[in-house]
């Protein structure tokens, strides 16, 4: 790979020969690869439009072809459509889930990536529903045990208490604190 000088001359039948015509070109024969992330690596979102950010150490590379199912680099559905660029908007399928992207590369010779990078993230829109939350009636100190149940495909993350109360133990009132 790398320039590479082209030399032509020409003789006609009484055996004149041409000053040389000379010109370069950039082998390439390289294939182009790279890495894709979705929301900067995110295990969740709740929103369809995603940002990818790929990286690659190519510096030739123009053209890249994102899709949600995979399908060989080098398959003639690859369209190529986009201009390659470090971070693009791209629309996940609808429905709750796991979505996976796979990217392929297209460099300025026309080579196109061997494999496909992929990432994922679980797309969910449904918040979780409280199935119960049981407080004490009565207490005979300033503190109680509240027991909750919560219901979610994804399950919980994260909880927060809000109402008359002054305290909860790790953190402040109405601050998120991790669901266990």
């Amino acid at each position: 790979d790398g320039t590479k000088v082209m030399m032509a001359r020409y003789r006609d039948a009484a055996g004149n020969v041409s000053a040389a015509a000379i010109d370069t070109i950039q082998l390439d024969s390289g294939l182009p690869a790279g890495t894709v992330s979705i929301n900067n690596g995110a295990a969740y979102t709740n929103n369809a439009l995603a940002t990818l950010t790929t990286t690659t150490s190519a510096t030739d590379i123009v053209a890249m072809d994102v899709k949600n199912a995979s399908t060989l680099c080098s398959d003639a559905s690859r369209t190529y459509a986009t201009t390659f660029s470090n971070q693009v908007t791209y629309t996940l399928p609808g429905g709750e889930g796991t979505k996976t992207v796979y990217v392929c590369y297209l460099d300025r010779a026309g080579n196109k990536s061997a494999a496909e990078t992929t990432d994922a993230i679980e797309y969910d829109t449904v918040a979780p529903a409280i199935t119960s939350v049981t407080i004490p009636a009565y207490s005979l100190t300033t503190s109680a045990t509240i027991t909750n149940n919560v219901a979610h495909p994804a399950g919980a993350y994260e909880m927060r208490f809000y109402g008359d109360i002054t305290a909860v133990s790790g953190g402040a009132v109405g601050a998120w604190k991790v669901y266990a």
